[in-house]
Order: C-alpha cells, then sequence, then structure tokens
C-alpha cells in the first residue's frame, strides 16, 4: 500500500504540485498539541492545567473547569504528563513528587471523613422517622438518587 502510495504521488507529482506534504510511503507528519485534529483543547487550555497544577490545586477541582469539554481520563493524562508533554513540563515533575502524592491523599482523607460525616447525618434522618424523598432533596448534588439509597438502605 505505502509503495503504491509513493508510486501515485510521483506519477502525478503531486508532493511539488499539488497537496502531498511528503513523498509518500510514510503515515505524514505526527502533528501534536492543538495542531493535531483530534485535539480538544488548545495549547493555552493544557498550559492552564497545569499552572494550576503548579499552584498546588487538587486536580478534582481544575477538572471541574474542563469537564464539559474532555473526559475524565483526557484529564488524567495530560495533568499525568502522558499527553502534551512539551507543555509546562515542571508541572509533570511536580506530580511525581512527594509533597504532591501526600496533598493528594490529605485531600481523599479530608473527603473521606466529610462524606462519612454525611452518611451519619442521612442515617439520623432516617431514625428520626424523615421522608426518604425529602431528606434526599437535601442532599441531590452530593449523591446520585442510587447512590443516596445505598446509604438509606444501609448497603454502604
Amino acid at each position: 500500500m505505502f509503495e503504491r502510495e509513493k508510486y501515485w504521488i510521483n506519477y502525478y507529482n503531486s508532493y511539488n504540485n499539488g497537496y502531498n506534504e511528503t513523498l509518500g510511503g510514510d503515515q505524514g507528519p505526527i502533528r501534536k498539541g492543538e495542531l493535531n485534529g483530534k485535539s480538544i483543547l488548545t495549547n493555552e487550555e493544557v498550559y492552564n492545567i497545569r499552572k494550576l497544577c503548579l499552584e498546588k490545586k487538587i486536580p478534582l477541582e481544575v477538572f471541574e473547569l474542563y469537564k464539559n469539554k474532555i473526559s475524565k481520563s483526557t484529564f488524567e493524562h495530560i495533568w499525568r504528563g502522558e499527553t502534551w508533554k512539551d507543555i509546562l513540563p515542571e508541572a509533570i515533575e511536580y506530580v511525581k513528587t512527594k509533597e504532591y502524592i501526600s496533598s493528594v491523599r490529605k485531600f481523599a482523607k479530608s473527603k473521606q471523613n466529610k462524606n462519612e460525616k454525611i452518611r451519619i447525618e442521612i442515617k439520623e434522618r432516617k431514625k428520626g422517622g424523615e421522608n426518604r424523598l425529602v431528606v434526599y432533596e437535601d442532599y441531590k448534588n452530593i449523591y446520585s438518587l442510587s447512590g443516596f439509597n445505598k446509604i438509606w438502605y444501609e448497603k454502604i
């Protein structure tokens, strides 16, 4: 297939006199960053993500700013430096440090403690005889209905 490509590019002289960017037989130039046709973010947006990382923001907080544009998985690849490696590489190095890892663990633990307090509140309100759906209204921004029901019915 690649040999035929070379043949036809040469035959029509479409490298010098057409739209081909190479003599053929390869996959063409690899475009990085926002020049990649599949890119959703701009270089500036990735720079801002990495800048917030260096400002010691928690990944979940930063993802909230981009969640309508990219998936959590894509965000994590950028955050960890698996993609867009040429933009603010010092942020990529920072996420590998003990300081960063410790701060993320501390945040996760505080969130876990907060969630446990909320679960206790919900269970207390159930014991107090409140209506499940009325109580859910107070927590619907934190839990989906199925997640709330797991707490209510003590499945977690």
